[in-house]
């Protein structure tokens, strides 16, 4: 296989957990929740209860907020954790998680760079008496994520092909490293990070770093640096899908059908009388 060549398209905080106890830090998390909520049911997601842990709110988009009786919790995922996770952990008692990520544009392809890791990390495991052996998960559209490490550790390491998972223009061709953190070592590495003046060289070091230490071949990914020149091009795709963006496609994909039968057997008519159009 090729010498594996790429370039960091971007790099940073990917998802966050953090619980506060009552008093006016748990009160600055709320009116954040209540803000982020807002923007995100402007952006066309939809918005549902959330319970877990004990802790009732309210979640949408990629935000999720919920209090108990001893304080609250909120979580941040993807561009949203990206863009607010600083005034979460600056008002956060404990930062429970922090998923740190780093996106390269690769050659060869993402199928055959994440087919090459999972045989570096499996050989660097037998060599260390099967020590983080790594698995593979294939998911929708043939999507391979290569994970190293346990779910339930403290630091559990995953690459896929991020232009097949998130299905935007803008990471076809990019492979996605991230690192979940959990517990102690969650909360000190989002110290680290948010001290830090440069947060897209500490989270892609901490992450290439840790899959280079498991057998990964990443150094002529480390070496990389972003054109910054290309920003603009990539500012032109659009960010995401939102839930009403999904909820047409599977109007278009399942229902079409279906309602092309009808209005073939019944008429246009009865099929606005049926769904309430008819005014």
């Amino acid at each position: 296989m090729p010498t594996l060549k790429g370039d960091l398209l971007c790099a940073g905080i990917d998802y966050i957990t953090a619980t506060q106890e009552p008093g006016p830090q748990l009160e600055e998390l709320r009116a954040l929740a209540l803000s982020l909520a807002e923007v995100e049911l402007s952006l066309g997601m939809y918005g549902k209860p959330y319970a877990a842990q004990g802790y009732e709110g309210f979640k949408v988009g990629h935000i999720a907020y919920g209090e108990r009786g001893d304080g609250c919790m909120i979580r941040l995922g993807g561009p949203t954790a990206a863009a607010h996770w600083r005034p979460v952990y600056r008002n956060a008692r404990h930062v429970t998680r922090i998923d740190l990520q780093a996106t390269y544009r690769t050659t060869p392809e993402p199928p055959q760079a994440i087919r090459k890791h999972y045989d570096e990390l499996l050989r660097w495991s037998k060599n260390h008496n099967g020590r983080l052996e790594p698995e593979v998960m294939i998911g929708r559209g043939d999507a391979v994520t290569v994970y190293s490490g346990r779910r339930a550790s403290d630091t559990f390491l995953r690459c896929y092909d991020k232009g097949r998972q998130s299905k935007q223009i803008q990471f076809s061709g990019c492979v996605r490293y991230e690192g979940e953190f959990k517990g102690k070592r969650g909360h000190t590495l989002a110290t680290r990070v948010y001290r830090s003046q440069d947060e897209w060289s500490v989270s892609a070091s901490l992450i290439m770093g840790l899959f280079n230490r498991r057998g990964a071949c990443i150094s002529s990914l480390a070496r990389s640096f972003y054109d910054r020149t290309s920003l603009r091009k990539w500012l032109q795709c659009p960010a995401r899908l939102t839930d009403v963006d999904r909820s047409l496609q599977w109007l278009a994909v399942s229902v079409r059908p279906t309602v092309s039968a009808i209005v073939q057997r019944q008429g246009k008519e009865s099929l606005r009388g049926l769904l309430g159009l008819s005014d």
